[in-house]
């Protein structure tokens, strides 16, 4: 899969977490349903589906979520890097998500977040995508 290919891959997902999944409805995190459903994610919303279009966003998600169970922080990475629910990371990391606008942060400051060095950063986001790229090839 092409760099860019996932990039774009990687932002619809995260423009699909905050709207017409419903992932994020009743108040329980994604990582929380999942406990909950014993590994089963039902996606479903109000706002009703987009059609297949969702299946390569739900298959992403599906990925971060089994990345988390195995490695959190390089999930959390992924999460913020494409600000795709990463209201959550701020929560757990103890940070006051009120002051912090996922638009204007850096990587810089995204690591800082999460207490990592910018190496470590970048090394975990690498992991994070690695990981997507390899659950999207195992669906197909």
């Amino acid at each position: 899969m092409a760099m860019r290919g996932l990039d774009e891959l990687l932002k619809d997902w995260s423009d699909w977490t905050y709207g017409g999944a419903g992932l994020l409805g009743g108040g329980s995190t994604i990582l929380a349903r999942w406990m909950d459903s014993k590994g089963d994610l039902m996606f479903s919303g109000s706002g009703g589906s987009r059609g297949t279009g969702d299946e390569i966003e739900q298959q992403i998600e599906a990925a971060v979520v089994a990345l988390a169970a195995q490695d959190l922080q390089a999930a959390d990475v992924l999460r913020l890097e494409y600000a795709a629910g990463w209201w959550l990371v701020c929560e757990r990391n103890g940070y006051d998500f009120a002051r912090y606008d996922p638009t204007e942060a850096t990587q810089l400051d995204r690591a800082r977040l999460l207490g990592y060095s910018w190496r470590t950063y970048k090394r975990r986001l690498a992991k994070a995508r690695d990981h997507v790229v390899q659950a999207l090839r195992d669906n197909r």
